[in-house]
């Protein structure tokens, strides 16, 4: 009989239910009904602290799958959507969606959603605090990233996703080159050792994607092309790059709400991204045509409405991941977000190797290998058992004394009448430890 008031449930484990041992019938909780996992008491019980730890692990695997899924999303969605044939605004043949700066406004469009985010975090949360933030500081990186990004859209109409996604990981190289230069920033030996990887892996990537390609440049995936969406992979990386070193600088003093952070960015390049179309509709090329013409590109959107399905996708799919990157962080670490990001070029190569017709060769997974280690290197997500690649203690805080003194600090606090809550994720310090556009750090620290 069902013992009065217990929350246990019945579980017949066998047929035999006189008999003692495994095949007895035993009470078990809800809880490890659902876990199932091998090493429980024998009781069949999971006590408060592994019922805990048991939904943390699921937190975790969801978080890290989202963020997976997300990412993957934001490049294939991106390489799909240039890849859809639409009638523009002067009738005709259906031709490819080639609108790099229209693209990248959808790309803000996903991080204003962040906003959105933000203050739904701050509703449930039922925060009360009036700390205001100067956004304005969002707005030099906002337009950095409006170039990086057109320049890197562009790319990847001329080279295969693998490889644009392969190559968006030399930003490392510039980076570190321009915090040498600009924030005086110490190199330590397992940082060039991580960018000398780097390095090959980039160049390996490189030669990889002209090993298969049909010679001359007249095809649509012939050899010039795709040197040149390389070349300008590469190149917006020194964009983007730049927009680190200056959020480092510029913005991480302000100590924004990382959702909001990306949001007011987001904000800021929607609204410097639409006075630049309006300027290149105007300008024209040397074929007479407009620079980027934004009414064909919202003609041929409004032509295909699978075309405006994709590109929507690609938005939502950058707001969740950066709310899945920020939550991540926020409970676990930021190297795991590294991992996770370098898990997501090979995601999105076997996507291209399944369905885009891309080719496989081994050097492209001596690519990968090399940029995914060198990264983890760089961020020491891997250690090199080698005490003297690394600084000790004394000098990583005589190193973070002088950044901090080296930064610019707001210069009006405003109202700063409450303190947000010490678990709320902070823009902190932009280049490590992850080189992630936004590397956060827990508020308290």
């Amino acid at each position: 009989p069902k013992v009065p008031g217990s929350r246990n449930v019945q579980l017949q484990l066998g047929v035999d239910s006189e008999r003692s041992g495994p095949w007895s019938r035993q009470w078990v909780r809800p809880g490890a009904l659902r876990a199932g996992l091998p090493g429980a008491p024998p009781s069949g019980r999971m006590n408060k602290k592994e019922v805990q730890e048991f939904n943390r692990q699921m937190k975790q695997v969801l978080l890290a799958l989202g963020m997976l899924a997300s990412g993957t999303a934001n490049t294939v969605t991106c390489k799909l959507a240039m890849s859809r044939m639409s009638v523009g605004r002067h009738g005709g043949e259906p031709r490819s969606f080639n609108h790099p700066f229209v693209m990248a406004g959808f790309m803000f469009l996903g991080e204003i959603f962040c906003l959105g985010a933000y203050y739904l975090s701050r509703l449930r949360r039922r925060s009360k605090s009036k700390k205001r933030y100067n956004a304005s500081a969002c707005a030099l990186p906002a337009c950095c990233d409006i170039m990086a990004t057109s320049i890197m859209y562009v790319g990847l109409s001329l080279t295969t996703a693998s490889t644009y996604q392969m190559l968006r990981g030399s930003v490392v190289l510039f980076t570190a080159s321009f915090s040498v230069l600009f924030l005086k920033r110490k190199q330590w030996g397992f940082h060039w050792i991580g960018l000398f990887t780097v390095f090959g892996g980039t160049m390996v990537v490189g030669v990889s994607s002209l090993v298969n390609a049909p010679s001359g440049g007249g095809g649509d995936n012939g050899i010039g092309q795709l040197i040149t969406g390389d070349v300008l992979v590469v190149a917006a990386q020194i964009f983007t790059a730049v927009q680190m070193v200056v959020e480092e600088r510029f913005v991480s003093g302000h100590d924004m709400p990382a959702l909001l952070a990306v949001g007011c960015e987001g904000s800021y390049g929607m609204l410097a991204l639409i006075l630049l179309l309006v300027v290149l509709q105007f300008a024209p090329n040397q074929n007479g045509l407009p620079i980027e013409d934004s009414l064909d590109a919202f003609a041929q959107i409004r032509n295909d409405s699978k075309l405006l399905m994709l590109l929507l996708l690609n938005s939502l799919s950058i707001a969740l991941f950066n709310a899945f990157g920020i939550t991540i962080t926020k409970v676990s670490s930021a190297a795991y977000r590294m991992v996770l990001d370098s898990m997501r070029t090979l995601t999105v190569w076997v996507i291209g190797l399944a369905f885009a017709g891309e080719y496989f060769h081994w050097l492209q997974v001596c690519g990968f290998v090399l940029l995914a280690v060198g990264t983890m290197l760089y961020n020491e997500g891997v250690r090199l058992p080698c005490s003297g690649l690394y600084p000790t203690d004394a000098q990583r805080e005589e190193e973070k004394a002088a950044q901090e003194a080296r930064r610019v600090r707001p210069a009006l606090e405003e109202n700063l009448m409450s303190s947000p809550r010490a678990s709320e994720l902070r823009v902190g310090d932009h280049f490590t430890p992850s080189l992630s556009r936004w590397t956060l750090h827990m508020g308290g620290n």
